[in-house]
């Protein structure tokens, strides 16, 4: 086949499913199928789409047959289609196969990444929101098979319990569960909530200390508050004791000083509250959160901060009003539903429907759709009137449209597959490098370089970063709402959302946009829910991103 004619299937079988109603043309997508089988089984894994009287079951077997070296994405493609291959007990067929049944400790101690597969299929299930059964058989699986496992299984072990809140501390020692490392031991307690003193040497590493001062007690968290990374003073300050907060209501870092200004406030000083204050009117992301904390004492500086330049502050500070339960008089009114930021009279509307007040929600919502050209996106007033429609006649949440149709994306760009390009983000906290999986989501990695190149992201905050877990950025206004006006579909793939991978946020399935998010530590749960589409090379910098933290600009370059 000509390199003409394989492109011209690839974007049929690809791009044109996700921009037409109409699905591939049978006869050249068998003609793909000859060509690129292991990408045919992926993409109808990724799209659901199955040429008429296709047996998917034998096809994916001969697949495998001829293709061993490709035999996870096969069989993860497989498991998606349901059509999964019958389990047997190698590594591969117990995360993706058809049985899901806890190894017994026989099998474990001969083969121990049979316990790791099983773990990984956990995370998997966690991921669509499901919950695992037989938690008490993984449990003594796990303390059973403790002294045969490698560390990076008991790491993971500790990784997936934390996260289903299952406590071992009762089976296993402190000691025996010191033998995952510091970094995991510390994280699972993090995870647990529950405080836990342990040896170190002074020589940590930034995630060691990180999930350290989480889960320390809090005379010992009052000693991390000097650390150098403000990730640490970040989760010390909520360990420590309000009382000794004082002095990191100074701190360099605005995040820290917010959270430390709310536990002063909740614990009753008086500088907790005038520096929530403060903060409120600082640029960027840190602001628009500290204007959510404030209340009915505030009230005139809310009122302020509603007629406030940044659209994210004037939606804050709404909310904060609204959580308050404060009075809302016709004037107030009126300027919320003129706000020509789409969210501020969504959320009045949203509110309205919350307490119940559905006569005046429907008079709102008529207003908002009689001015919805006037607001900053016209089409999510569209979404979310359907949404708050269905609320308002019975009383239910309506799932948003975008996640059961796959065939209405337009995208402003073409579609770019295999040209393996590599973009640094230029941030205050330092040059990212990072190479884009062209190959795994093109769809995503050809809106992040169009929006780049368009310079969308120039400028723009990280509004939203959880430390050990992810740094998310991409919304203009920096509160976690916005997009760059089109939707992208999921591309999800057996990848793993390890330290530096970069993935699209969303609101559910099919409604990505222009927000991503970056890795801090290793997060299997998010694995084949979330679209993976890049990796950070140079990790080093990742834990100065803080909330607020700029990018200056997104440079490509091609290899």
């Amino acid at each position: 086949m000509t390199a003409f004619l394989l492109i011209q299937c690839i974007y049929l079988g690809i791009s044109s499913w996700y921009t037409s109603p109409v699905p591939p043309d049978s006869t050249i997508f068998y003609e793909f199928i000859t060509v690129r089988p292991v990408d045919a089984l992926v993409f109808m894994a990724r799209s659901g789409y199955r040429p008429e009287l296709f047996d998917v079951n034998n096809f994916a077997g001969a697949v495998l047959l001829a293709f061993p070296s490709d035999s996870t994405s096969i069989v993860w493609a497989a498991s998606i289609l349901e059509e999964p291959f019958q389990c047997e007990m190698t590594p591969l067929l117990v995360e993706y196969g058809d049985s899901c049944t806890v190894p017994e400790v026989e099998f474990v101690k001969d083969t121990p990444l049979l316990l790791d597969a099983f773990l990984r299929r956990v995370q998997h299930i966690i991921s669509t929101g499901d919950e695992p059964g037989e938690q008490e058989k993984l449990v003594e699986a796990v303390c059973a098979s403790w002294v045969y496992i490698p560390d990076a299984t008991k790491a993971l072990s500790l990784e997936v319990l934390g996260k289903l809140g299952v406590d071992i501390t009762g089976d296993l020692s402190i000691e025996e569960l010191e033998r995952a490392g510091i970094r995991a031991a510390a994280r699972y307690f993090s995870e647990l909530g529950r405080v836990q003193t342990f040896n170190t040497s002074g020589n940590e590493t930034p995630l060691e200390r990180i999930y350290l001062a989480s889960c320390s007690p809090p005379q010992e968290a009052a000693l991390m508050l000097s650390d150098p990374l403000w990730a640490v003073r970040y989760n010390a300050v909520t360990a420590c004791d309000p009382a000794l907060l004082e002095p990191m209501l100074d701190d360099s870092t605005p995040y820290v000083v917010l959270a430390a200004a709310i536990a002063r406030r909740d614990a009753g000083y008086p500088d907790g509250a005038a520096k929530l204050s403060e903060i409120s009117l600082m640029t960027g992301p840190v602001g628009h959160m500290a204007a959510k904390e404030l209340g009915a004492s505030d009230s005139i500086l809310l009122m302020e901060l509603m007629i406030h330049q940044e659209p994210g502050r004037r939606a804050a500070a709404q909310t904060a009003w609204l959580s308050d339960s404060l009075p809302v008089d016709s004037l107030m009114e009126e300027a919320w539903l003129l706000d020509p930021y789409w969210l501020v009279p969504v959320s009045w509307a949203w509110y309205l429907v919350d307490i119940s007040d559905f006569i005046h929600a429907e008079t709102v919502l008529q207003d908002i759709l009689s001015h919805r050209e006037s607001y900053t996106d016209p089409e999510t007033i569209d979404e979310y009137a359907v949404i708050l429609r269905s609320r308002l006649e019975s009383g239910e949440e309506e799932e948003s449209v975008e996640n059961f149709i796959w065939t209405q994306y337009e995208f402003p760009y073409d579609i770019e597959i295999s040209i393996h390009d590599t973009v640094t983000i230029r941030t205050d906290a330092g040059d990212l490098t990072i190479v884009l999986w062209d190959d795994t989501a093109p769809i995503a990695c050809s809106s992040f370089l169009n929006l780049a190149e368009s310079g969308f992201y120039d400028g723009i905050r990280f509004h939203r970063v959880i430390p050990g877990f992810v740094a998310q950025a991409g919304c203009p206004e920096g509160v976690g709402t916005e997009g760059p006006g089109y939707i992208l579909p999921n591309e999800r793939s057996p990848s793993h959302f390890g330290r530096g991978v970069l993935g699209m946020a969303d609101a559910g399935l099919n409604t990505a946009g222009s927000q991503f998010f970056i890795m801090l530590d290793d997060h299997g749960r998010l694995d084949g829910r979330y679209t993976a589409f890049g990796r950070v090379i140079n990790t080093e910098f990742l834990d100065e991103i803080t909330v607020g933290t700029t990018i200056n600009e997104v440079v490509r370059s091609i290899e």
